[in-house]
């Protein structure tokens, strides 16, 4: 017994020598990483897209698909409208993947019970694109809300999930009301149609007309029209509709817009539209509007002679950051990307680290929990992405950043990224200790209020 109870002993001995040698020899490595920037091209979408179709042909509700079941109250952000025969056309974009089946199931949205559960016998093909025929069985009472999930059957996946939900009984005249939208939408972008619109505002003297990243019903016609900036669209308008009913509807907008600066080059931003409306015999009400706009860093010509990082237009007052304990690297995030801005250098990188990648594997298995992959040319961000600041954990007795959460674009959230963008690394950026951390009241740069834009000092 007891040469067994020394050979135990020394067993559990050996096995703990082990362990921190390991411990030491990767924390070792990882300190004596460089930093060296590089350039990594985005990948395209792996996952097809799905799109509603209207009865003119109006694409509308782009659904992104998630590689395993997910609980769908968590993603029941659009309500489509059925028409009163029961049939729903789609479009489904396959971006290379070999789409084999497709099938689709009707649950009740109180308890979840199936109610349908059909295979679409007919796809229609055309290159990258696919159209077909959702034939809602009368098994659905009309102006109830039932949950859509649609699944694809491709040669990479056995079923990617689709979410939305349906409702049905009424002649909806969708076309209709989306072509108001984009009238609308339209009218703020060109100065010499801005004054069509003016009737639809409700301008007040007391609301803030100075901020062109937050505006609403309320604004003055300059500020809806984006004042001097002149900004015009990059990508498609697809409307999402939140809620609708035969004459009310909340209908919103994602898009990309582009505007040239005053360095002859060109800011992007990111812009969402809400609109709930009213539709009469007579025309259409405006019940209630608003815009946010968030200019995309770039780090190009953003840092002011006072030292300070331009954020530019900004819907929120107020910018995440955190430092080092030296204060040579501030790092902030900006539109579902976290930016490094080393200070002796004045360079700006966005951190990505093996390391990094190591931890974020192990805190909570995000990367598993958000798989869900998109195409940055059909829809270019996805409004649940979120990068918070800070989660801190232990390393060494030192302090580093640990970011999570779902984003569009970050390599270290997503195996595949938008298509098109580039990422700078940094190799050793998580290896930062972090000192300060909190939020930074935005500041107005005198030098930039000629140009009408709001900017973030940080």
């Amino acid at each position: 017994m007891r040469r067994t109870d020394k050979r135990s002993s020394s067993k559990y001995i050996f096995l703990g020598v082990l362990f921190i040698a390991t411990m030491v020899v990767t924390f070792l490595s990882m300190g004596l990483e460089t930093v060296t920037p590089s350039a990594t091209t985005m990948t395209e979408a792996t996952l097809p897209v799905i799109s509603m179709l209207t009865d003119e042909g109006t694409e509308f509700n782009p659904l992104h698909g998630y590689t395993a079941a997910i609980n769908q109250a968590l993603t029941n952000d659009s309500l489509t409208p059925i028409a009163q025969n029961r049939k729903l056309d789609i479009v489904i974009y396959s971006y290379g993947a070999d789409v084999q089946e497709v099938s689709y199931k009707v649950r009740s949205l109180s308890d979840n019970s199936l109610i349908e559960n059909t295979k679409v016998n007919t796809l229609n093909r055309d290159d990258n694109k696919i159209t077909a025929t959702l034939g809602i069985k009368n098994l659905i009472d009309d102006n109830v809300q039932y949950a859509l999930e649609i699944m694809i059957k491709t040669s990479a996946h056995d079923e990617i999930y689709y979410y939305t939900r349906i409702v049905t009984g009424e002649n909806y005249e969708l076309d209709k009301k989306f072509e108001f939208v984009k009238y609308f939408n339209a009218c703020t972008l060109n100065p010499g149609r801005l004054n069509e619109i003016q009737k639809y505002l409700e301008t007040l003297s007391s609301g803030n007309n100075s901020n062109y990243g937050k505006v609403n019903i309320n604004s003055s016609l300059s500020q809806v029209g984006w004042g001097e900036i002149t900004p015009y669209i990059e990508s498609q308008l697809v409307p999402k509709v939140k809620e609708i009913s035969k004459d009310v509807a909340i209908i919103t907008l994602n898009y990309r817009a582009g505007a040239v600066n005053e360095y002859d080059s060109y800011d992007s931003y990111n812009v969402y539209e809400y609109y709930r409306i009213r539709q009469t015999n007579s025309g259409f009400y405006l019940l209630n509007y608003e815009r946010e706009a968030n200019q995309i860093f770039d780090g190009k010509n953003d840092l002011t002679s006072a030292g300070k990082i331009n954020l530019g237009i900004q819907s929120s007052s107020t910018a995440e950051y955190a430092s080092d304990e030296k204060a040579r690297y501030a790092y902030y995030v900006n539109e579902g990307s976290l930016w490094c801005f080393n200070t002796d250098d004045n360079i700006y990188t966005r951190p990505v680290s093996d390391s990094c990648l190591r931890f974020l594997c192990i805190v909570r298995k995000v990367k598993r929990r958000f798989r869900r992959r998109t195409s940055s040319r059909r829809l270019l961000r996805i409004q649940s992405r979120q990068i918070r600041l800070p989660v801190s954990c232990a390393c060494n007795s030192r302090q580093f950043q640990i970011l999570y959460g779902r984003s569009a674009s970050h390599p270290l959230l997503h195996r595949r990224r938008p298509h098109g963008l580039n990422v700078t690394s940094a190799s050793r950026c998580s290896r930062i200790p972090f000192a300060v951390k909190g939020n930074v009241n935005v500041e107005k740069d005198s030098e930039m209020l000629t140009t009408s834009k709001k900017k973030s000092g940080c």
